[in-house]
């Protein structure tokens, strides 16, 4: 395992080690760049000899830059798949665009950025802050594009812009992502309405769990979907426009609970947290829904001993891979993984109490 995967499983995740008024509705913001290189095949079109020679130029080009000592290089196809899962369950890559052979990953220490290589496209930049940041990550990820810029050519088109794989990147080949927590319309059954909102209005919404068409789950990442006739700064005043919007319905979502259904708001929060303190098995998806409960108890006062950093930890190291890192194990039965989540998981309530 590499230093930074060690201190990976050693600490929170930076971008979620932060108070309440940080990413209360808003977990984190990202923006991603997608850039190609010119007089090469795309990815998915690639030879592996050429994406072996464009993972060699990219990663050649990562080494001469002034912050080099900052940086952490992966070829992916060389590490077990819980740790890939791991680095994918930090928001660092996206594990539906991992092709299976010469593609890398390049992370800043603190995680503040990363570069994908030869995804859907040669270089995806990221870089990701915790709660509503979107001029911020802008300008992180746009400073990282420029740096490698000055070793690498981009493909680009004098009437079109940046050319991707994908035409809906075109152009600026910008998207933004809003992580958010969106509790109170889910506990309002108001969530499916917002999620049909969002996508008439032109964004592209994915729920946590990965799946487009059903909202198991209260946290989802909102994207920013036009990239062609627009300048960057006008997709981030937008976009951060709606987003405002997003969390001024959910903050009003969890008053009408408070004001409206206190007891059955207690109920369903006390429910989870028994279920934690005192389940002897759990699986993710369970412990995902019972600690989201739980943060939101906390966010509407519920708990004084519980801190939404310490639920953040939880839901961060009581995923698969994390926990499996964790331990030090791999590929652990399902039975016998969600049996280390239930103990890992009472730890740290007990530790809480």
């Amino acid at each position: 395992m590499t230093n930074l995967l060690k201190s990976m499983v050693s600490q929170q995740v930076n971008w979620l080690n932060s108070d309440k008024t940080e990413n209360d509705v808003v977990l984190c913001s990202m923006a991603r760049l997608s850039r190609n290189l010119q007089d090469r095949n795309f990815s998915a079109k690639a030879t592996r000899e050429e994406r072996s020679c464009v993972l060699e130029e990219i990663l050649d080009a990562a080494d001469q830059l002034p912050c080099r000592e900052e940086l952490f290089a992966f070829e992916l196809d060389t590490l077990r798949e819980n740790e890939r899962v791991l680095l994918a369950e930090r928001h660092l890559f996206n594990l539906n665009n991992l092709f299976d052979i010469e593609s890398g990953l390049i992370v800043e220490k603190e995680e503040k950025y990363s570069v994908f290589v030869n995804s859907e496209d040669h270089l995806t930049y990221q870089a990701i802050n915790s709660g509503l940041r979107f001029d911020d990550v802008w300008q992180a990820v746009n400073e990282c594009d420029d740096l490698f810029a000055t070793h690498l050519n981009y493909a680009f088109h004098d009437d079109y812009g940046y050319l991707t794989s994908n035409p809906a990147n075109v152009g600026t080949g910008l998207k933004l992502t809003a992580y958010l927590d969106l509790s109170g319309l889910a506990l309002t059954e108001q969530l499916n309405k917002f999620v049909h909102s969002a996508r008439v209005l032109g964004m592209n919404v994915i729920a946590e769990n990965s799946s487009e068409q059903e909202f198991t789950t209260a946290r989802l990442f909102l994207s920013s979907r036009r990239t062609l006739g627009i300048k960057e700064e006008s997709i981030v005043e937008e976009f951060q426009s709606f987003v405002e919007e997003a969390v001024a319905a959910e903050k009003l979502a969890r008053q009408k609970l408070q004001a409206d259904f206190p007891e059955r708001l207690e109920d369903h929060i006390s429910r989870a947290y028994g279920l934690l303190k005192y389940c002897r098995l759990i699986d993710e998806e369970d412990a995902r829904n019972c600690l989201l409960t739980l943060r939101c108890g906390v966010l509407l006062g519920f708990f004084d001993h519980l801190a939404i950093g310490d639920l953040e930890y939880a839901y961060t190291f009581s995923k698969d891979a994390h926990l499996e890192v964790l331990l030090g194990k791999q590929s652990l039965p399902p039975a016998e993984i969600d049996k280390e989540r239930a103990t890992f998981l009472k730890k740290v309530l007990l530790k809480l109490n």
